[in-house]
């Protein structure tokens, strides 16, 4: 087994909203998000993260995340295809949401993580027509481009996703002395 495959099946063995907290939430901090909130559970009407950006001017940009862990159905339709998750997701689009000043923001980009890998096509048969697809404005993060996002961005969630103490594979050689050794 390969290592990229042992942090997916560890992943897809996380319970969601723990993998959701515990790796999405630090990831996304670290990716540069200037706030970022788990909003799955009750009421969630299919948001579990919302992401918000600081603008260059200074306004406030709001992505919305959905994560799903289950494997798609090859249905049409039901609660576990991909087109449902895909038009619950769109849905958000049109649902305002309250920062913590008490203004309202419509969500500007849609994000679907999946952690399993995403089947080609499942996309065909939702966007194909594939303009479709940039309209919807929606990012789609499946189980290869997580362990990416991670091994780019915040390695260090590798090793918790792991459940390792230390793995000094990702840790540069030039930053390595004595003293961080002897950690």
């Amino acid at each position: 087994m390969t290592r990229t495959q042992k942090i997916i099946d560890a992943i897809q063995k996380m319970n969601e909203n723990d993998f959701t907290k515990d790796i999405l939430v630090p990831l996304f901090e670290k990716a540069g998000y200037y706030k970022v909130q788990f909003y799955g559970g009750v009421d969630e009407e299919g948001k579990d993260l919302l992401l918000w950006q600081k603008e260059p001017l200074g306004g406030i940009k709001l992505s919305v995340a959905q994560v799903k862990h289950f494997p798609f159905s090859n249905k049409a339709s039901g609660s576990q295809s991909f087109q449902t998750v895909v038009n619950q997701l769109i849905a958000c689009k049109v649902k305002e949401v309250p920062y913590s000043d008490r203004t309202v923001h419509m969500p500007k980009s849609l994000i679907l993580i999946y952690t399993h890998s995403i089947d080609s096509k499942n996309i065909k048969s939702r966007f194909s027509n594939y303009n479709t697809f940039n309209d919807t404005d929606i990012e789609i993060i499946d189980c290869y481009r997580i362990i990416e996002l991670i091994k780019s961005i915040h390695p260090k969630l590798i090793n918790k996703i792991l459940n390792k103490k230390i793995d000094l594979r990702y840790i540069n050689e030039e930053l390595l002395n004595n003293r961080i050794l002897l950690k």
